[in-house]
């Protein structure tokens, strides 16, 4: 089976070719990281069996600073990548940003907007054979991601690295103080997902949703980390509303979610937090 990774320099495509590797599995890697060669932007008439996609602009507070780079990257670079190269099957990134507060389908950022607009794509240009899998909120970090780690982007990247600068920079770390719901569950589980149940032809095509199932109030689970970590916090009041957030308990189920207990996720979440401060800290030299 030929496989083509897109993304694959970043958060969850170095988990994600890290395992196919680890398990034998040849796959070709795409990402503009690599070199200029290695962008999707510049592949033509080839043919795979598989497309994993996972290329994408992807930080929703910036998509409304740069609507048009999202909708460039995200949703027209998609409609050309489908159209001029040929996949048996593809296995789409999706988001739970495609959903609002109430758990309808209307997203309420440009980047949720362009995750739909992707899903729509595959119905429209893509193969009959495809699975959308609408994350919620992933989280861990590995040794493999001391290059990501290096050329991360702290203004746009998850909460939980930018706790980790505040860790090593021992600056005080700003919390919103408002209600926000997330669901978390470990990065590694959409590997597994990918790997052991769709390319091995058990999950059969369609939409699914990624999580735990298990709501998680933001602003608390961030003051305990803080506190067990020693990291000096403040309570900030956003300059725009964040979204409440929603999450489902109709989650895709194939492993077991015991870690979401709220006490677990917490050192789970520090375990997370310092190691990302080790690898900020040798990409420094420090």
């Amino acid at each position: 089976m030929s496989i083509l990774v897109t993304g694959s320099k970043g958060y969850i495509g170095t988990i994600l070719c890290d395992e196919l590797n680890r398990q034998g599995i040849k796959f070709i890697e795409c990402d503009k990281k690599v070199g200029t060669h290695c962008n999707y932007n510049y592949i033509y008439d080839e043919e795979y069996d598989t497309l994993i996609h996972l290329g994408a602009l992807t930080c929703e507070p910036e998509s409304f600073k740069n609507p048009h780079d999202y909708i460039d990257n995200n949703i027209s670079g998609f409609i050309r990548f489908i159209n001029r190269n040929k996949f048996k099957q593809v296995i789409y990134m999706s988001s739970a940003s495609v959903y609002n507060d109430a758990g309808e389908v209307a997203p309420s950022s440009i980047y949720g907007l362009t995750k739909l607009a992707g899903e729509t794509i595959l119905k429209t240009y893509g193969p009959i054979k495809h699975w959308n899998l609408r994350l919620f909120n992933p989280f861990g970090v590995s040794p493999k991601h001391k290059q990501y780690i290096a050329d991360l982007d702290f203004t746009t990247s998850s909460v939980f690295f930018s706790l980790a600068k505040a860790l090593v920079d021992k600056t005080p770390f700003s919390i919103y103080n408002a209600s926000m719901i997330r669901d978390f569950f470990p990065v590694n589980f959409i590997s597994h997902i990918i790997i052991q149940y769709i390319l091995n032809g058990f999950l059969q095509p369609g939409t699914y949703d990624i999580g735990s199932g298990i709501p998680v109030d933001v602003k608390l689970l961030l003051t305990d980390v803080c506190r067990e970590l020693g990291i000096d916090y403040k309570l900030v009041t956003p300059e725009v509303t964040p979204s409440t957030g929603y999450y489902t308990e109709d989650i895709l189920e194939i492993a077991p979610l015991d870690l979401f207990k709220e006490s677990i996720l917490v050192k789970e979440v520090c375990k997370t937090v310092e190691l990302t401060a080790k690898l900020i800290k040798q990409s420094r030299g420090l």
